[in-house]
């Protein structure tokens, strides 16, 4: 079993130094068309909020679901988040056009690596072929114009992973937040997490928290949604795998949370 755990091991680091990925991914972007890479620069945008924190079981993401062109709000229904691999996940906020784009590529470049090397890449493997694909379309492109949340668990070392990829890459400790949303919900993690560690953090508090983030950057920003308007996409990777919570439960705890404030205010009004 040792055996084939390295030979797997050493297929992996054979191909990720080699050229082919870098080739692949050259030439599916050789591809586009001028017209088509304008199109792409100048689509529609998401406002968005999306924010990414580690709690005891593992990663919990949240994203509004409004998208924008120019000034216009032109929906309210986009998924921002998505599955890239059977323990991870990446948010995204920018150019919907480059993003679909960038996922579509991603998905082509996982699926190459899978055959070739006849595994599943890890973790690091993923944020590896991410990291060459984004420097690959910043040449093509000369700005991505979008910012990603790469999310994993990695579970033979029960390790959670959250990277934050745009001009370059980096791993966070806890939390991260982007989008133009990103820095009011950053603000509500960083306050929570200057008294709490993960560890403390079931799922149910995690979701409560993620909701208090998409409400303060839904209140503070008018192109992210109110979680009032538009139930938040929130999705956890643990040892089970990826998950995303239903809209219904979402719902209800968010309406739970507003109930309480609205106590919170009649109490201090009380003389």
């Amino acid at each position: 079993m040792d055996s084939n755990l390295n030979t797997k091991r050493s297929c992996v680091k054979e191909f990720m130094a080699s050229d082919e990925l870098k080739s692949r991914i050259r030439t599916r972007l050789g591809t586009i068309s001028p017209n088509a890479i304008q199109n792409i620069k100048t689509g529609l945008s998401t406002g968005t909020a999306i924010c990414a924190f580690k709690y005891r079981d593992g990663v919990m993401v949240a994203a509004d679901r409004q998208v924008t062109g120019g000034r216009k709000i032109v929906g309210a229904n986009a998924k921002k988040i998505e599955t890239v691999g059977p323990y991870s996940l990446m948010a995204a906020t920018g150019l919907v056009a480059m993003i679909q784009l960038i996922y579509d590529i991603y998905n082509d470049s996982r699926s190459f690596f899978c055959s070739r090397t006849g595994t599943e890449p890890s973790i690091r493997t993923q944020v590896k072929i991410l990291k060459s694909l984004l420097r690959e379309v910043w040449f093509a492109f000369g700005d991505t114009a979008s910012s990603f949340i790469f999310c994993g668990y990695d579970v033979e070392s029960d390790r959670k992973f959250i990277i934050q990829l745009d001009e370059c890459s980096t791993a966070m400790d806890i939390f991260a937040a982007a989008g133009s949303g990103g820095r009011d919900a950053g603000a509500v993690l960083d306050e929570f997490f200057r008294t709490h560690v993960p560890e403390e953090v079931d799922v149910t508090d995690a979701l409560r928290l993620a909701l208090r983030a998409q409400r303060r950057a839904g209140s503070e920003d008018p192109y992210v949604s109110h979680p009032l308007l538009a139930v938040p996409t929130v999705m956890v990777i643990n040892k089970g795998g990826v998950t995303e919570l239903d809209d219904e439960t979402v719902m209800l705890a968010y309406e739970k949370i507003d109930a309480e404030r609205s106590v919170r205010r009649g109490n201090s009004r009380k003389p």
